[in-house]
């Protein structure tokens, strides 16, 4: 099998993915933007366990939405579930809240897609993204591997255009201002959820801060998992819960009010104590 996932499509099932993610990576080549190299072609293709295609897309298929994006709506389209998804460039790693709103990047869409393994064809060149995406997958335990080298060669060849314009921007200083990487699961960086948890929440975790101290329990995660839990995602309600298990790219097959618990005595330690 290579360096692909045992348990998942067959090698010949994945390089059958990868040329097919190539071949419809130029579907959108003539559009200007993406003729002149400002951005890349890409195309995306999601296996099943057992190696069969059930979904595919490439950029600006519907609408300005990344291929990966539409690919993992047409898989929920067709409720089918993904195993492997193979796409010809590196996931995309951060959306700006103030500028996106509410719209996750794609390794984010990933992970709550319920994918095991992601598939790539090159890193995406832009300093911006370069390794973050990979980044985010791994941080959330999904296997991340590079397209076979013959076609990884043919991919690069395919967005020559895409990353010699992204080289001249870092060489020139061009290139968008870096977001921190610890931005990427940081609550207090989502407005909407920011000013939300300072109403609601800043002031009861004050109060159970100061019981923490006096408790027994060897962390202010431990504590409040314990012992406030339930209040928490109680006041929390369910269009927030989902709000911040999307943006902190909580696993389906996870405890999500574990993990959201975690982000937010994260969040008021950041708060207090940064």
């Amino acid at each position: 099998m290579g360096y692909f996932m045992r348990n998942g499509p067959t090698l010949e099932a994945i390089r059958n993915g990868c040329y097919e993610a190539l071949k419809i990576s130029e579907t959108n080549s003539y559009l200007p933007e993406i003729k002149n190299g400002e951005h890349p072609k890409v195309g995306c293709v999601i296996l099943d366990r057992s190696g069969k295609i059930i979904a595919k897309s490439y950029t600006r298929e519907r609408g300005k939405l990344h291929a990966e994006v539409i690919a993992i709506q047409k898989m929920k389209e067709n409720k089918e579930q993904g195993h492997t998804l193979i796409t010809t460039l590196e996931p995309c790693s951060f959306r700006n809240p103030k500028t996106h709103g509410d719209e996750l990047p794609c390794a984010k869409k990933i992970v709550r897609a319920g994918i095991r393994q992601v598939v790539i064809g090159s890193l995406d060149p832009g300093i911006g993204v370069k390794g973050r995406g990979v980044y985010i997958l791994s941080r959330r335990k999904v296997y991340c591997t590079m397209f076979p080298h013959d076609i990884y060669l043919e991919v690069l060849k395919s967005n020559v255009d895409y990353i010699k314009k992204q080289e001249n921007k870092i060489l020139s200083g061009r290139q968008r201002k870096l977001v921190p990487v610890e931005r990427e699961f940081d609550l207090s960086w989502h407005p909407k959820i920011n000013k939300f948890l300072i109403s609601k929440f800043f002031n009861r975790m004050e109060y159970y801060y100061k019981e923490y101290l006096t408790s027994s329990y060897s962390s202010f995660d431990d504590y409040l998992i314990g012992q406030k839990g339930s209040k928490i995602i109680r006041v929390l309600g369910k269009r927030m819960r989902q709000l911040i298990s999307d943006y902190l790219a909580i696993p389906p097959d996870e405890n999500e009010d574990y993990h959201i618990i975690k982000g937010i005595s994260r969040w008021y330690l950041g708060l207090k104590w940064f």
